[in-house]
């Protein structure tokens, strides 16, 4: 350990240097031209829904309720994801400056490397990001935000037409078969009016002898059964539709209020000293390295005699003596 303290001792301008270029001038570089101002919103998410499976396409009916927490990872690839961030984008002056691929690949990963998305408790999220400027960093929070909020409203409201517009179909695929039906009924009774024979014995229960072929009443018979099970089938599809179209009246009111901003976004007074410090921690450990492996480089390079370990090692010869001189340094 003596050792290693005389040959820094000796070579200290071979540390103070390198350490100084890699250390001194990034973290004044950083200091002036790289400081983060962090701004971030907060959102609150009622415990009865579940945001991420929305967003993936899944009916906000058949989803089950899950916590932000358990959702976190999920939210960070949804929400950094290429669609989300170009919404971003298209809300903010960013926009102007899309005129090239180039450009537009350079905002979509600035805004990438820069939001942040983090789970705050069980119901919470926090919206961040990380500007040139507090205004900027205000911007980007609130807009992400917003437009996180706004996204998820559009898919329940797209999943919930595109149920709707099943049973909607669904139902009047039921009431064409009923007009079908009750047309070729209409026109079987026009074309055997004796079947009106079969119509007043079944409402007044008559017992008098009814002059109707086998043939027309088998028919006719049919044709009736026909026509109740498709009125049942019509009648149970408008129920099944009504019913749908209340449960997704229901959800769309649960997630108008169920997910909410409840801390906007506010100019920070000073920079992020986060990323900073860990920037200059990272360039103090890198300098402290260079600095020793400049050193040792020079030393196990350099053939010069300084002690008399180095007369032993470089010459294989016994020393007698040292005499030290008037400026107390080691000569032989």
């Amino acid at each position: 350990m003596k050792q290693v303290l005389e040959v820094l001792k000796r070579r200290k301008w071979l540390f103070i240097i390198p350490f100084c270029i890699a250390f001194v001038l990034p973290s004044v570089f950083s200091f002036i031209f790289m400081r983060e101002y962090k701004a971030n919103a907060l959102l609150w998410l009622d415990d009865d829904l579940s945001i991420s499976a929305v967003l993936e396409g899944k009916s906000p009916a058949d989803v089950i309720p899950s916590t932000i927490e358990g959702e976190s990872r999920r939210f960070e690839q949804l929400l950094k994801s290429r669609t989300f961030v170009i919404k971003v984008i298209e809300k903010t002056p960013l926009k102007a400056d899309l005129s090239t691929p180039k450009k537009r690949e350079k905002a979509i990963k600035y805004i990438q490397r820069n939001l942040g998305l983090y789970a705050v408790g069980p119901n919470a999220l926090e919206v961040a990001f990380h500007g040139k400027d507090g205004e900027e960093a205000v911007l980007f929070a609130q807009v992400a935000s917003d437009v996180f909020i706004e996204w998820v409203r559009e898919a329940v409201q797209t999943q919930n037409e595109e149920s709707t517009t099943f049973f909607a179909e669904s139902t009047e695929g039921y009431r064409t078969e009923l007009n079908r039906i009750r047309i070729e009924l209409q026109k079987f009774k026009e074309d055997h009016p004796e079947t009106q024979q079969l119509v007043l014995a079944e409402k007044t229960f008559s017992t008098q002898p009814i002059t109707v072929s086998p043939f027309v009443q088998g028919e006719f018979q049919r044709l009736t059964m026909e026509e109740q099970s498709a009125q049942e089938l019509y009648a149970g599809a408008l129920e099944d539709l009504a019913k749908n179209r209340a449960i997704n009246a229901a959800q769309t009111k649960k997630y108008m209020s169920g997910l909410r901003i409840v801390d906007e976004p506010v100019e920070p007074l000073s920079f992020s000293k986060t990323k900073m410090v860990l920037y200059w921690f990272l360039s103090f450990v890198a300098a402290l390295v260079l600095g020793i492996c400049v050193v040792v480089i020079a030393e196990f390079t350099d053939r010069s005699l300084h002690t008399a370990s180095d007369v032993g090692q470089l010459l294989d010869l016994a020393v007698l003596t040292e005499v030290r001189d008037a400026a107390d340094k080691r000569t032989l």
